[in-house]
């Protein structure tokens, strides 16, 4: 019986000579090759050698018959697998590349960096585009390994802003990985029509945008999208979103008690000083005037500045204004105010954010209670 651990350690033996660009792959290698399907004649890994072989001197055809072969015994012979994606992309069967592009991703991933350099050939064709699409799409993992590649590439991702909006027509699920990541990607590469056009056109018909701040009332599951409420960690604070915030409305409810079915966002400051600016969400305005309005109650709140809840061009062209949470208790809702105007130039992008004063981290300077945001929205002034 033979042994298979024989045939592993001849095969390393051949790639690493194969593999030394300065060495010539002449009879030893061969024979190496030939004694293996001698010994080993349904081992796949060995007839796709041997087309390796027959390429390096130039012989396609006969590297062809032996890497169609060697698929015959194993269709996911790697080595196989990746000539003839090569050689189908260049004879331009770029359906045939497709496909085995994604066999490669699905079984090989640590094989997959040496082949995503072909992804820009593929995807400029309609019918590679869709086959990649339509085979990708359903398995979660390969499609993130295809959309890792394509947002590192800014020239892929006008493919990865079609694949993606075609996936959710689709009704494929769990795509939030994916079109969050292409978001970031057209963001990154200043390409803020197409990004927040994305965001749009990928809300589920049943959570239409409405207004001009996405889940102003928190009641939506957080969707880790820029143009969504986005909460960062803080040391200092602990940030949740609760599902009923305080209220002393409901008569005989013991202060601090939860009756209420609005959802909010609770900021408890842990007594200690900090930098905070870690709830954001970025929008898209057009030029005109506008009025910020947030409600918000709080407890215990006390803090040496007011925190601030401001809304500033994502181009660094300064804030457009702010309004200050009161401190002290208030268990029925406060609200708060100002106007503001989009400039016509240099504001593509607005990012509506809390944050307080930049103090100097001194135990003079703390932050304790809660501060419970309930609600932000922005309206149009001028028609």
């Amino acid at each position: 019986m033979l042994d298979p651990l024989a045939s592993d350690i001849r095969i390393d033996v051949i790639l690493s000579a194969l593999q030394q660009a300065d060495q010539d792959t002449g009879e030893d290698v061969i024979g190496q090759v030939q004694t293996g399907i001698r010994l080993s004649p349904i081992d796949a890994r060995f007839y796709s050698l041997l087309g390796i072989l027959e390429e390096q001197q130039g012989d396609r055809d006969a590297a062809k018959e032996l890497f169609h072969y060697a698929l015959a015994l194993l269709p996911t012979e790697i080595q196989a697998l990746a000539h003839m994606m090569d050689a189908s992309v260049r004879a331009g069967d770029l359906v045939t590349a497709s496909r085995n592009m994604e066999i490669i991703a699905r079984r090989w991933p640590e094989y997959w960096p040496k082949v995503e350099a072909a992804l820009p050939t593929l995807l400029d064709n309609p019918e590679a585009f869709q086959t990649i699409s339509d085979r990708f799409g359903p398995d979660p993992l390969i499609r993130r390994r295809l959309i890792a590649s394509m947002t590192r590439n800014d020239v892929l991702l006008t493919p990865a802003y079609r694949m993606v909006l075609a996936w959710h027509e689709a009704g494929i699920t769990d795509l939030a990985w994916s079109i969050n990541s292409v978001t970031n990607a057209l963001l990154r590469a200043r390409r803020f029509s197409d990004a927040y056009s994305l965001f749009v056109l990928t809300r589920a018909s049943t959570n239409p945008i409405t207004g001009f701040v996405y889940n102003g009332s928190f009641s939506k599951p957080l969707s880790g999208s820029p143009f969504d409420w986005q909460i960062r960690p803080q040391a200092g604070a602990d940030i949740s979103l609760v599902s009923q915030r305080r209220s002393s409305k409901t008569e005989g409810a013991a202060a601090g008690e939860a009756t209420q079915d609005d959802k909010a966002i609770a900021v408890r400051f842990l007594g200690g000083p900090l930098n905070f600016s870690n709830i954001s969400q970025l929008t898209r305005l057009t030029p005109g005037s506008y009025e910020l309005q947030a409600g918000y109650s709080s407890l215990d709140l006390d803090t040496p500045e007011p925190l601030k809840l401001g809304l500033s061009c994502q181009d660094g062209q300064g804030e457009l204004g702010h309004l200050d949470f009161a401190p002290g208790t208030a268990v029925d809702e406060r609200s708060a105010s100002f106007q503001f105007s989009v400039p016509a130039e240099g504001c593509e992008l607005q990012r509506i954010e809390t944050y307080s004063a930049r103090l100097p981290l001194s135990w003079r300077y703390r932050y304790e209670g809660t501060l419970f945001i309930d609600y932000v929205r922005v309206r149009r002034q001028d028609g």
